[in-house]
């Protein structure tokens, strides 16, 4: 060994001051660079930045001392030199969020060309592989350079300024998510903030501990929420993204007990009232039984819980789990869905209907398909979405397993039984086979765009057709088609933008103007009292139908902002002018120019729904809290990029309305109070935010307020509306608003009626400026 090394050394020698070619390989840096908490408990640490996961699942403050100077203070050694020689956030090792955080120090081009503006830089992407390929370097590991799911797209984002992407990185491609966050934060921050390890294409939630972690992918209003807090962050106001994981318990958990009973049925007066309440209001939109089997079901059970004595668990046999979790579940959902609170009742049959699941699995045929969907619906109406969409998944599995994703052809060799098993009963439903796979399908695919999280349905070996229902009840209009479609373009959504990365800003725009037209086509085609929008909102006998159409309505929305969520998450103009270069020539092009526009127009139109619905005491279990959230989170967004926009105030109205309305959806659904706290967070960071930018012309505090009293400024926005309108001139000559402003949410409305008694027969056609 000696030997080889003094012959290297002479060979390097003999060469003179000449130019040295040959590379040696770097030398390890010898520090420990394992953070003093985890030496402390003497556990390993993976030296991930800003925090190793250890630190950052327990939240603590993550730092590093050389033990040979215990007095020094930290270390900035782990920001230059990492174990096995790799940069930070490099380690194949690390996966938690903070490998997608890269600091300024991360390696750097070799063509020390400066960084091009958003919009250049978006166009860049299309040949970045063939001009700006990184340099090979020594400490390259064959492990970042893979091209796999979870490494390459994270190590992607590492080459440029602050949090600026690494397009150039061989066989990966960053998703246009991640490429808009890390231009926002540049933009904001002027290329001297990093992102504090937040990659936008992936939200992991944990409550600390090394077990209970959830994913959360980019279209998922948590991903959005990131983008407020760019601006939060800025003007160092309360963050809105930490509240989430307050309420991952609540949504991901049930807590169930270890010995099951079954409940007794009610009374024939309930039994008509849920099922009534279950096929008025719930069926229309997820019909995956009959009404008839449905009461021939609950007749036999009655007969066995009378005639033993133990009860319905002692008298029910194995093959009957499926029928006795689709009664359970169908009273439930119609019990919750005729009251305004969670009734008790409803509470006990979901939990013995989840205390059957896995009996469910054990049973892998269509009844089971149909108890497990329904499961899903009833927990979705309780907030809790998690379970549901392991439920939903596991009911696809079942389904794909009894082939009711395919288009089974009867005659010879078809697999259905004829003759005598025909005699013995058997007769194949072909219409309610292709009602329950395409409810699956469509709460599926919702929740595939409400999460981000991949989907179970391979849209390419789907052939099973879209049945028409047949005569439906009371004369009830068709909700079920028109919503399986737009959940057809839902699931495209999620694919092409993103679970796909397109390629360059060609690919992605046009896909957005595709998607777009799509759902315009969708819009045009429903009857007029469906289409969103829909003026008339409340007829005589039509209540009970009204929350369905408003359902479609706000998936039709949510849809929208999906789909145009690029034009607000890039700077400024920049979306705009990206559209405006590539030119006339992408679909919808009028419309990718007023993307922004449509988009907040949207999250207002959700808002103004909603509230409408409740003005009116109209209640629907499901009417989920995600659209109105997402809407909310949008709206923020855009009075933090449009601060000083006219529409200000009454946007801050409509955050502070649907806040509160949030607030008491989610009380009523027992979430962690934290995560209820989150809204007035949102809230006050925003008007606080607003005020630091544009001043008290826009939005003045109360006298007794300061900017850093968030909460009692929020209180001030909710308790009295006059001070955002204080500073409005007088709209008609001789009418001053000294007057309070009317509240609508109270029953007497004097100052209302004083106002347009005072306003009297002034023409406003007439009215002419005279200053």
């Amino acid at each position: 060994m000696n030997e080889q090394r003094e012959a290297t050394t002479l060979a390097t020698s003999a060469q003179g001051d000449g130019p040295i070619h040959t590379q040696s390989q770097p030398k390890r840096i010898r520090l420990s660079l394992a953070c003093n908490n985890c030496r402390r408990r003497k556990v390993r640490c993976d030296t991930e930045q800003p925090k190793c996961r250890n630190c950052w699942l327990r939240d603590e403050e993550c730092e590093t001392t050389d033990p040979r100077y215990p007095d020094a203070g930290a270390l900035k050694v782990r920001r230059w030199a990492t174990a096995d020689g790799l940069m930070p956030g490099q380690n194949p090792a690390a996966t938690h969020r903070n490998q997608a955080h890269v600091p300024k120090h991360g390696p750097a081009s070799s063509t020390g060309t400066p960084q091009p503006s958003p919009s250049t830089l978006w166009r860049s992407n299309e040949t970045s592989a063939a001009v700006a390929a990184p340099p090979e370097t020594s400490g390259w590991s064959p492990a970042v350079s893979m091209d796999t799911n979870t490494s390459t797209r994270r190590d992607s984002i590492a080459n440029t300024t602050g949090c600026e992407a690494n397009t150039s990185t061989p066989g990966t491609a960053i998703s246009w998510v991640s490429r808009g966050y890390q231009h926002s934060v540049d933009a904001e921050n002027g290329g001297q903030e990093h992102c504090a390890g937040h990659d936008p294409d992936l939200v992991v939630n944990t409550d600390n501990s090394s077990h209970r972690v959830k994913y959360m992918g980019g279209s998922s209003l948590q991903c959005l929420a990131g983008f407020v807090d760019i601006y939060l962050r800025r003007k160092r106001l309360k963050l809105v993204t930490p509240i989430f994981r307050c309420g991952m318990r609540h949504v991901e958990e049930v807590q169930l007990p270890l010995m099951l009973s079954i409940p007794s049925l009610p009374s024939q007066q309930l039994l008509r009232t849920y099922l009534d309440t279950f096929f008025d209001r719930v069926w229309p939109l997820y019909p995956v039984v009959n009404r008839t089997t449905i009461e021939q079901d609950i007749q036999h059970f009655q007969s066995l819980e009378q005639s033993s004595s133990g009860g319905l668990l002692s008298a029910i046999s194995h093959d009957d789990v499926p029928r006795i979790v689709i009664v359970l579940t169908v009273l439930a959902i119609g019990a919750d869905e005729g009251s305004e609170d969670l009734t008790d009742i409803s509470n006990a049959y979901l939990t013995t209907a989840h205390g059957l699941f896995a009996h469910l699995v054990c049973l892998p045929y269509l009844s089971s398909v149909q108890a497990l969907l329904l499961l899903a619906v009833g927990l979705r109406s309780r907030a809790k979405d998690g379970q549901a969409w392991h439920i939903v998944g596991q009911a696809i599995r079942v389904a794909h397993s009894i082939g009711l994703h395919r288009h089974i052809r009867s005659g010879p060799g078809s697999g259905e039984p004829s003759g005598a098993n025909a005699e013995n009963g058997y007769k194949a439903d072909r219409l309610l086979q292709s009602r329950v796979w395409w409810s699956c399908f469509a709460l599926e695919k919702l929740m595939e765009l409400e999460t981000g999280r991949p989907s179970a349905i391979n849209d390419e070996v789907v052939d099973q057709p879209l049945l028409s229902l047949e005569v439906l009840p009371n004369d009830m209009q068709d909700f079920f088609t028109p919503w399986v479609s737009l959940s057809r373009i839902l699931g495209q959504i999620s694919r092409r933008l993103y679970m796909h990365k397109p390629s360059s800003a060609w690919s992605l725009i046009s896909e957005i103007g595709k998607l777009d037209q799509q759902l315009l086509e969708w819009a045009k085609a429903l009857p007029e009292t469906l289409k969103p929008g829909h003026e008339a909102i409340i007829s005589e006998g039509t209540e009970h139908q009204q929350h369905l159409s408003t359902f479609l309505a706000l998936q039709y929305y949510q849809a929208q902002i999906s789909v145009l969520r690029a034009s607000i998450v890039f700077p400024i103009n920049s979306f705009t002018n990206e559209v405006k270069h590539l030119g006339s020539k992408l679909p919808s092009y009028m419309r990718l120019l007023q993307a922004e526009s449509i988009c907040t127009g949207a999250a207002r139109a959700t808002v103004r729904q909603v509230l409408e619905l409740a003005d009116h005491g109209i209640h629907s279990n499901l009417l989920s809290s995600v659209q109105p959230h997402l809407a909310a989170i949008v709206i923020s967004l855009h009075i933090l990029r449009h601060p000083g926009k006219r529409m200000v105030r009454s946007d801050m109205e409509l955050i502070v309305s649907v806040t509160h309305q949030l607030e008491t959806q989610f009380q009523r659904n027992g979430q962690h109070p934290n995560f209820i706290r989150g809204f007035e967070t949102l809230r006050a960071s925003v008007a606080a935010a607003v005020y630091q930018g544009v001043g008290s012309a826009i939005m003045p505090p109360s006298n007794n307020d300061e900017v850093s009293g968030r909460s009692e400024f929020s209180a001030s926005l909710s308790a009295d509306s006059a001070t955002m309108f204080s500073e409005l001139p007088a709209p008609v000559p001789g009418i001053m608003l000294d007057m309070p402003f009317f509240d609508l949410d109270s029953e007497n409305l004097g100052p209302f009626e004083e106002f347009w008694n005072a306003i009297g027969p002034i023409s406003f056609a007439d009215y002419t400026d005279s200053g």
